[in-house]
């Protein structure tokens, strides 16, 4: 299976790059590498949680507290693995957006909705376009 993984990661790193990533450092690769095999099962989340292997940044405000970001990542995981989640955020996004933001943007959060066209951009630009008149 690591073998399989560190095949699977080096191709697309190749047919993305021309090379390794650039972004990882030797360690990160190969915490990448058996993230990808599966091996840690749900374990991965917890780690995920400490330190996220991209750096990315939890949804939920934290204030900066690097505990309280650990616990944020870590249910941003978990939530972002329930289907009906993706959803509800577009929902939440685009009425915010309908509310106090752009108007465009809030087409665009509404028709990421919508089942198949929402996930194809092209689907998703044209439907814009057409609800926005242009």
């Amino acid at each position: 299976m690591m073998a399989a993984a560190m095949f699977a990661t080096m191709l697309r790193d190749e047919i993305k790059y021309g090379e390794t990533t650039p972004y990882l450092d030797d360690y990160d690769k190969f915490r990448r590498v058996v993230f990808a095999s599966g091996l840690l099962g749900t374990g991965e989340r917890v780690l995920q949680g400490m330190s996220p292997l991209y750096g990315r940044r939890s949804s939920i405000p934290t204030g900066g507290n690097p505990v309280t970001e650990s616990l944020a990542r870590s249910v941003d995981g978990l939530l972002g693995e329930s289907a009906a989640y993706g959803t509800v955020t577009e929902a939440l996004g685009s009425a915010f957006e309908f509310g106090f933001g752009d108007n465009e943007k809030g087409v665009k959060k509404a028709v990421k909705m919508l089942p198949i066209a929402g996930s194809i951009n092209q689907a998703n630009q044209s439907i814009t376009d057409f609800i926005r008149g242009k």
